[in-house]
């Protein structure tokens, strides 16, 4: 019982560390409906707030890392971006969340591309992982 008492202990010590420590950018989107399965749901206006147009590609780099996403760089952008003037690299941050720390459940991509090694598109959506 005691054994039992502790796991549960953990599992809301764990559940109020996730919630608390996510950043306010990710504390917006999983305010969101959920998105279905097959269907994804356009967050441009909020990726916009947190990632200013006209940011250098550092700047951009260290926020997509505050705020807990994975960035990558990709040399080329998706027709999403439809920026025919933009430089060929392009930064992709994702942010999966995740049930009980292990399933990831629902995804945010944000993709960003630059002109002059300047922000000048920002894309966003969440979706739903599937397996």
């Amino acid at each position: 019982m005691k054994i039992f008492k502790f796991v549960l202990f953990l599992f809301i010590i764990f559940l109020l560390v996730d919630y608390f420590g996510r950043s306010p950018f990710v504390k917006e989107i999983a305010k969101l409906e959920e998105p279905v399965a097959f269907e994804r749901i356009e967050i441009d206006s909020i990726a916009q707030k947190y990632f200013s147009l006209g940011s250098t590609k550092e700047q951009v780099v260290d926020s997509f890392k505050s705020y807990g996403f994975k960035v990558y760089e990709k040399n080329s952008a998706p027709r999403i971006l439809d920026c025919e003037q933009c430089d060929d690299v392009f930064l992709r941050g994702i942010y999966d969340f995740k049930f009980l720390y292990i399933l990831p459940t629902y995804r945010v991509v944000i993709d960003i591309s630059f002109q002059n090694d300047r922000v000048v598109v920002i894309n966003g959506i969440y979706i739903q992982r599937m397996p």
